[in-house]
C-alpha cells in the first residue's frame, strides 16, 4: 500500500513538473500508470501473479489517490498534493485489505 501510494504521487508530480498546464486527467493517468506499473514490475520480478489481475481494490485505490493529488497541484499546493495523494491511496488500499473489499467479476456468458 505504501509503495502504491508513493509511486502514484510521484507519477502525478513528474507529469505536473513536465507539463504544468496539462489537464488533470493526464496527471491522474500518469500517476496511476506509474503506481500500478511499479507493482506490476515488482510482481513479475518475484514471479507472482500481478496484483492488478486479482479482484483486489488496487488500481482503484491509485485512481482515488491520484485525483486529489492532481487537483491540489493545480492549485499550487505541490507538497500538500503529494502527501494527500500518498495518504489517500494508502488509506483506500489499507481499508480494502482490512475489510476484504473486492471488485465484481464478470460472468462467463457460456456457463
Amino acid at each position: 500500500a505504501i509503495g502504491l501510494g508513493v509511486f502514484t504521487a510521484v507519477g502525478v508530480r513528474v507529469a505536473f513538473f513536465l507539463h504544468p498546464t496539462s489537464h488533470s486527467f493526464l496527471l491522474v493517468f500518469c500517476g496511476v500508470l506509474t503506481g500500478v506499473g511499479g507493482g506490476l514490475f515488482r510482481d513479475i520480478c518475484v514471479n507472482q501473479l500481478p496484483q492488478i489481475f486479482h479482484t483486489d481494490v488496487y488500481a482503484i485505490a491509485s485512481i482515488i489517490g491520484a485525483i486529489p493529488c492532481a487537483m491540489l497541484m493545480h492549485t499550487g499546493n505541490i507538497s500538500l498534493g503529494i502527501w494527500v495523494g500518498i495518504g489517500v491511496t494508502i488509506f483506500v488500499r489499507a481499508m480494502a485489505i482490512l475489510h476484504n473489499w473486492s471488485l465484481p467479476v464478470a460472468k462467463n456468458i457460456h456457463d
